[in-house]
């Protein structure tokens, strides 16, 4: 059975390599539990309890800037990439969310059902100032 300093002891990041249509290869990282729920609650706005349409909207964006990495495992993005990264071409986009999800343990099921509980509650534009994760 596991002791308690056992899991407590289990902070050693995971890495992954996604290969992309043209070869290209990019290293994701697994997040640890309180990034995995500030990503997760990132949407939510405390306030109204409703939505922000802009982070639903850039929720695959932000989860790749989170997880990819370079060569020596350190961020290879920033928050203020997301928005390039409208720019790059979906199904990219699309292949490293979707391995994303599954490197971290995050089920796009989740994020769905957490969207439609939600619809009867507003939702809001982000703030101008507000680029946070």
């Amino acid at each position: 059975m596991l002791t308690r300093e056992q899991l407590l002891g289990k902070t050693k990041r995971r890495y992954c390599t996604v290969t992309l249509p043209e070869g290209e290869e990019v290293r994701l990282q697994s997040l640890s539990e309180g990034e995995k729920s500030n990503y997760d609650s990132s949407m939510l706005n405390v306030k109204s309890g409703g939505i922000f349409r802009d982070r639903l909207r850039d929720a695959e964006r932000r989860l790749v800037v989170l997880t990819v990495v370079g060569d020596d495992d350190r961020p290879l993005l920033s928050l203020s990439d997301v928005e390039a990264l409208a720019a790059v071409d979906g199904r990219i986009i699309s292949l490293l969310f979707n391995a994303a999800t599954k490197h971290c343990g995050i089920s796009k099921d989740d994020i769905e059902a957490a969207v439609k509980n939600s619809e009867g509650i507003s939702v809001e534009d982000l703030p101008s100032d507000s680029l946070s994760v």
